[in-house]
């Protein structure tokens, strides 16, 4: 019975840390081996020690990625640890065979309101072989990232001989609060991919190509002109088949499926007219049953901007 209660109010504890938690974001840029540099960020919920959030860099550049990050932080010696998993976007005109996932581990260091990540990286391509190396300095834009104490539960009459299988018990108890943390927190972790997605937008200009990830057999594309409806109009096709031609889009979105029967899907988009004010732009939402990547394209009479979509 008193297991029981412990256990309950261990539950309790988590759910109410886990509800009441913080998005951390640490700004700062990424400095290759060949001394190039880039921003970089990332944007997580911790809890527990577990690392869940998405990464940028070169945010706003000719190469910005967004990628899902896992990892983990101990407060105690501050060291961190995180690794890009999975590609959610990413916006450029080469080929994807040579990119690499970031294998950070570094120090996070104390300060009253301001922190910093520090430490150096290795990067690895899909296949697990070594890519670039470099360092990554960033600082917190947002909370303190500090280990949430969790009130300890004490044994009424103290520890006796009878009373270590019920404290071995709780030591049980707690550990799976952690296995736990670790799913819950994934689940969450994808509620701020979301968040993030439904805020930013990806332009798209002439020559450029945004490459967009997802595992759904089928996604959906919205085609609507955000603003005033000043007459642009547009040719689409789907891997060279056309499925508009001629199309003048207005603020009425337009559907479009995308069907996701090979490994890359193509989308293009040429603008035939330049609107009354300023150039072709078009949004473009694709929602798969994860994500959503907000788009608009800016382009001027007679230019292409593309649209990959690549199953993982």
């Amino acid at each position: 019975m008193k297991s029981s209660i412990v256990l309950l109010f261990l539950l309790c504890l988590f759910s109410q840390n886990l509800h009441a938690q913080d998005e951390y974001v640490f700004e700062g840029v990424i400095k290759l081996s060949g001394l190039s540099l880039y921003t970089y960020s990332i944007h997580f919920y911790e809890e527990e020690g577990v690392i869940e959030g998405y990464s940028i860099t070169d945010q706003d550049g000719a190469y910005e990625t967004k990628s899902l990050v896992s990892g983990s932080i101990d407060h105690k010696t501050k060291e961190i640890e995180f690794y890009e998993s999975e590609i959610l976007t990413v916006k450029s005109s080469k080929s994807l065979d040579g990119f690499c996932y970031i294998h950070f581990n570094g120090t996070l260091k104390e300060g009253k309101e301001q922190q910093e990540i520090w430490g150096k990286f290795n990067s690895k391509y899909k296949t697990g072989d070594l890519c670039i190396n470099g360092v990554i300095s960033m600082t917190n834009k947002g909370p303190v990232l500090k280990r949430k104490e969790r009130p300890k539960v004490s044994l009424a009459g103290g520890i006796k001989q009878e009373d270590r299988i019920e404290q071995e018990t709780r030591i049980e108890q707690e550990n799976r609060i952690k296995r736990e943390s670790r799913i819950k927190i994934k689940e969450k972790s994808k509620n701020l991919v979301s968040k993030a997605n439904n805020v930013s937008i990806n332009t798209v200009a002439t020559n450029e190509v945004l490459h967009v990830f997802s595992k759904d057999d089928e996604l959906s594309m919205l085609i609507y002109d955000e603003e005033v409806s000043d007459n642009d109009r547009i040719n689409l096709s789907i891997n060279d088949v056309p499925i508009l031609i001629d199309y003048g889009v207005t603020k009425r979105s337009r559907k479009v499926t995308i069907p996701m029967d090979r490994d890359r899907v193509e989308v293009k988009v040429t603008a035939l007219t330049n609107g009354i004010i300023g150039k072709n732009t078009i949004r473009f939402d694709i929602t798969d049953s994860n994500n959503l990547t907000r788009t608009v394209t800016n382009l001027e009479v007679g230019e292409t901007a593309t649209l990959v979509f690549l199953k993982q």
